[in-house]
């Protein structure tokens, strides 16, 4: 079960999801 680590960016907010797949 890889896991990886998403990075969003909506306007001056950064958010760091990590997703265990």
């Amino acid at each position: 079960m890889p896991s990886y680590v998403y990075l969003c960016c909506q306007g001056n907010l950064i958010g760091v999801t990590v997703i265990t797949v």
